[in-house]
């Protein structure tokens, strides 16, 4: 499918339309949209406007379990005052004006995040659930590092909460789609929380170093549908140069060009993703079952091992430590010209504000011409009700508020002040990245921890530059079978 180029002005009226038709108008707390957005004005006027629910919950608390800070992401669902940051702000307004609304109070708990992982939430939430604690309306977990959270009772169904209106705008419905099994859903993800917005993986790329090498700038590319593995392994391939150095083991001081700084433990399973392939989804007994098993996936780990492959410099394995000089941290080796290519997420652009070169962001290829849409996989903290909620009619209603309202007055700051103002420098970056943001999804083989040790075997091979993993797959065929039957007999019972 061909992609077409898209200026700023129609770009802004698309996403600003799709915010107003849901949001009966603008509130205080949003950008304003000058007299040239008609064409939002006159979708709105054929949306009907959204009706707020008519209660009153006479000062009861919203209790929200949350992290502090996790991997630079903007994932603050509150914040105590208002402090001059426009977006803060934006979250601090959107509160009060829904405190205002339904007679609540939102209360954040944050959890410190001292390991910097994801498991800190989830071992709070067990805890307080097995105590018998009614102590949170809404948790955001991480799934795959316990899943047991999801299979021994801990969540409720969302379903069996009518005040959810999972179909609309203001929830990332492809994602909650994958996520309903059975008719069961223990997680969500919406706007509320910005994490699966920051999440986004897409390829950053040094613009001014495609103008000096005489390289087209693979933005046409991503629109005319031609941006593939193949498109990438060009450039990669054409970028990396020793530059007179004797290998290409890091040195900061070195001048070797490599053509791509990946993030090691991310990159197989966003490519994988991209390029067409799932570890695990519904098969056609309705079931999860292994999927990766096919001509294309094999193909598919040829054209990654390739670019992994040692002594060619295609393709650097970076330390995960972002801006580390010495063992060359991803971000660090990038920043500093030293890589065409980035792995990484929308977020790490606030970590280039001050970059001197003009970087610029394109989606993850696809496998090929043929495939029809950019991947995006992500795998964000979810929503959860714990099963110890005693007042699921008055959670559900808040949360489904607060998660319209952060669409409509949240969203639109984020994408136009943080993303587009201060992290992302042109117009067709801006472009490429809501081209990658209509692209999320997840993989549920990732968000369900089913095939964990699959996929790191995996990327164990393609970072070894080795495409010879057929007899993997096999090996690990029965541990993967048996966690998706674990797993749905637990969601069946």
């Amino acid at each position: 499918m061909n992609i077409k180029r898209l200026s700023i002005i129609p770009l802004f009226l698309t996403l600003f339309a799709a915010v107003f038709s849901s949001c009966g108008g603008a509130s205080d707390n949003m950008l304003s949209v000058t007299a040239d957005t008609v064409t939002a004005t006159e979708s709105a006027e054929t949306e009907p406007a959204y009706v707020y629910p008519d209660v009153n919950y006479n000062g009861a608390e919203f209790r929200i379990l949350n992290f502090d800070q996790l991997w630079d992401m903007f994932i603050h669902i509150d914040f105590e005052q208002l402090d001059g940051e426009i977006l803060h702000d934006a979250v601090y307004n959107r509160n009060r004006k829904v405190e205002s609304q339904l007679g609540c109070k939102i209360v954040e708990k944050e959890l410190v995040n001292t390991s910097n992982t994801t498991s800190e939430p989830t071992k709070a939430a067990k805890a307080s659930i097995l105590a018998g604690e009614d102590a949170y309306d809404i948790m955001y977990l991480d799934f795959k590092s316990d899943t047991s959270i999801m299979t021994e009772g801990y969540l409720l169904n969302l379903l069996d909460m009518p005040e959810f209106n999972f179909s609309e705008e203001w929830w990332d419905t492809a994602i909650t789609d994958s996520l309903t099994y059975n008719n069961n859903l223990i997680g969500a993800s919406g706007a509320l929380n910005l994490m699966p917005f920051d999440a986004t993986a897409v390829l950053f790329f040094n613009q001014d170093m495609c103008n000096e090498f005489g390289y087209d700038l693979p933005y046409d590319k991503v629109r005319d549908g031609t941006w593939t593995f193949d498109a990438l392994a060009e450039y990669t391939k054409s970028v990396a140069n020793l530059n007179g150095d004797a290998d290409w083991g890091w040195n900061q001081n070195n001048k070797c060009l490599y053509g791509m700084a990946i993030h090691q433990s991310a990159f197989c399973q966003r490519f994988i993703y991209s390029g067409g392939a799932d570890f695990v989804k519904v098969g056609s007994s309705g079931k999860f079952e292994l999927t990766i098993d096919t001509e294309r996936f094999y193909s598919l780990m040829e054209k990654l091992a390739s670019l992994c492959k040692a002594g060619e410099g295609y393709a650097f394995k970076a330390s995960w430590d972002d801006f580390n000089a010495d063992i060359g941290g991803y971000c660090y080796t990038f920043y500093n010209k030293r890589s065409l290519f980035l792995t990484a997420e929308i977020k790490t652009a606030q970590l280039f504000r001050d970059m001197e070169d003009t970087f610029g962001i394109v989606p993850n290829p696809k496998y090929d011409e043929a495939q029809e849409e950019y991947r995006v996989c992500v795998c964000p903290f979810l929503m959860t009700v714990p099963a110890t909620n005693t007042n699921l009619s008055r959670t559900a209603t808040i949360a489904e508020v607060l998660t319209h309202d952060s669409h409509c007055d949240v969203i639109p700051v984020y994408y136009d002040y943080i993303v587009n103002q201060k992290g992302l420098r042109n117009e067709d970056s801006i472009e490429m990245m809501d081209i990658a943001r209509r692209g999320r999804g997840i993989e549920l083989g990732e968000v369900y921890g089913l095939a964990n040790e699959l996929r790191n075997k995996m990327n164990d091979h393609i970072l070894a530059g080795d495409p010879a993993v057929a007899s993997v797959v096999e090996s690990y065929r029965a541990n993967v079978e048996a966690n998706i039957e674990k797993f749905i007999a637990a969601l069946e019972n």
